[in-house]
């Protein structure tokens, strides 16, 4: 929302919301896998599931901000803002499988992570020029 006069004084605020979800996920899987082996042990496989991973990504986020501008004079307006936000990202990813048909069996593997930025407010006074033409 936003003032629509024309006077000295004018503002503006607004919301901000999203919410983001994905989900990456793959199954390989072999139908004789105990036909594959590792060259190094020459031990055969002992899953079918070649390469597994499951990995879900999250984002969240919302906002909430306001200006306020007054033209004390033509050439000088003072401007005072504010901003409020949360951010909040979440991914973890969990792989496992023999990968190739020459290297033994991997255990699970989690990996993880969560960022939040902090909330963070600005203010400020600049003087600004206008052009008349």
């Amino acid at each position: 929302m936003a003032s629509t006069g024309s006077g000295r004084a004018s503002w503006a605020t607004g919301l901000y919301y999203s919410n983001y979800y994905s989900l990456w996920g793959f199954r390989g899987t072999t139908p004789n896998y105990s036909s594959y082996m590792d060259l190094g042990t020459l031990a055969p496989a002992t899953t079918p599931n070649w390469y597994d991973a499951y990995s879900p990504t999250t984002l969240s986020q919302f906002a909430a901000f306001g200006d306020a501008t007054y033209a004390l004079t033509d050439a000088l307006k003072v401007d005072v803002g504010a901003r409020v936000n949360h951010y909040d990202y979440r991914f973890s990813s969990c792989l496992s499988g023999w990968d190739r048909p020459t290297e033994p069996l991997r255990p699970r593997v989690p990996v993880s992570s969560r960022y939040r930025r902090p909330v963070s407010t600005q203010n400020s006074i600049f003087p600004t020029r206008s052009a008349r033409i």
